[in-house]
């Protein structure tokens, strides 16, 4: 572990939360950033952040993941740092959908979901970590190259170490 004086949390500035971004405001349930046609049955955690798309149901947004364009909904879950759709900003680059439905559960790295073409996690699948998803799931565990001829793992175990932690 290490010790910082002086220093702020993510989102915070001397104490005090960062100003959501434009077009969005807290989200009652949460309080993270979201569009005001939220659902209230929807939970934006404190540093997560829907700027587009449909968010619906009781799904969560959580951890650092961004709703940019694309839908979420039913018992889903996006979270860690999740960029979910993409945004055409220039005259050569596109936009993808990426949808999140039933009790599916994405949690990214690295590509934003839809970067490579609009697609859907349905049914009960995760996907976690750094992925490169060129195929509609709907069950199992999956990461990195997620594509038609991988059908998952049926489970998987976590190796993080459990606290309590000590300073040495």
């Amino acid at each position: 572990m290490v010790e910082v004086q002086g220093a702020w949390p993510d989102g915070f500035k001397s104490g005090n939360r960062d100003a959501c971004p434009s077009g969005t405001v807290r989200h009652n349930n949460g309080g993270g950033c979201a569009t005001t046609n939220t659902p209230s049955s929807v939970f934006v955690g404190p540093y997560a952040t829907v700027l587009g798309g449909t968010v619906t149901g009781n799904s969560r947004i959580e951890d650092h993941a961004t709703i940019i364009h694309g839908n979420v909904s039913g018992q889903s879950t996006v979270g860690a740092l999740t960029l979910l759709g993409s945004e055409s900003n220039m005259p050569y680059s596109w936009y993808h959908t990426f949808t999140v439905k039933d009790s599916a559960t994405v949690k990214s790295t690295f590509y934003p979901m839809g970067w490579f073409g609009d697609k859907t996690a349905s049914g009960n699948v995760t996907l976690l970590g750094d992925l490169e998803y060129y195929s509609d799931k709907s069950s199992n565990f999956f990461y990195g190259l997620v594509n038609d001829s991988w059908n998952g793992d049926s489970s998987i175990n976590d190796v993080t170490v459990k606290p309590p932690y000590v300073w040495r």
